[in-house]
């Protein structure tokens, strides 16, 4: 599956990674990842725009969760609405330091 290859790509989406920053290894795992998927047309770029989104909606979903955990009770808990989040959950959690949403009076 591929997001158990990706998962094991850290530098494609752990920016703790020393590999992160490395242009010449992320470049090879991207043109890898698009190899993997398998869709006509796909590019280096649209995959790495993929990632980046799933990135930006894991960390909006969990800042969402974390908020409704300490404003509600256990009954009012939100429920991620990203594909997959619990399997994103598994590896990007590490990476993730949310910051709660400050109610200012809004």
């Amino acid at each position: 599956m591929v997001l158990d290859w990706l998962r094991n790509q850290e530098c494609l989406w752990n920016v703790k990674s020393e590999n992160y920053r490395n242009r010449k290894i992320r470049d090879k795992e991207l043109e890898e990842l698009v190899k993997q998927l398998n869709i006509p047309y796909l590019t280096q770029e649209d995959a790495k725009l993929n990632i980046k989104s799933i990135r930006s909606q894991y960390s909006s979903e969990l800042a969402k969760v974390l908020k409704s955990e300490s404003d509600a009770g256990r009954d009012d808990i939100y429920i991620p609405k990203l594909f997959r989040f619990k399997q994103f959950d598994l590896f990007l959690c590490s990476v993730f330091t949310p910051r709660l949403i400050i109610n200012r009076g809004k």
